[in-house]
């Protein structure tokens, strides 16, 4: 069985603006589903990411966070 290595954001240099998306984007709506809720808006249900090949999408993709 293979092992998946531990993998968290701060692994990730170069993509600080692309990371706080993600984390806006993903992590608020299911940590905090109140905040949509008390607006009165509905959280969103995913993001496209388009970037250029070798651009890091990979490793913001990955299933270690």
């Amino acid at each position: 069985m293979a092992t998946i290595p531990r993998v968290s954001y701060e692994d990730i240099g170069g993509l600080g603006d692309e990371v706080r998306k993600v984390r806006e984007m993903i992590e608020l709506p299911l940590r905090h589903p109140e905040i949509f809720e008390r607006l009165g808006v509905e959280a969103p249900k995913g993001f496209s990411s388009t970037v250029l090949p070798a651009q890091g999408r990979h490793c913001l993709q990955s299933p270690g966070f």
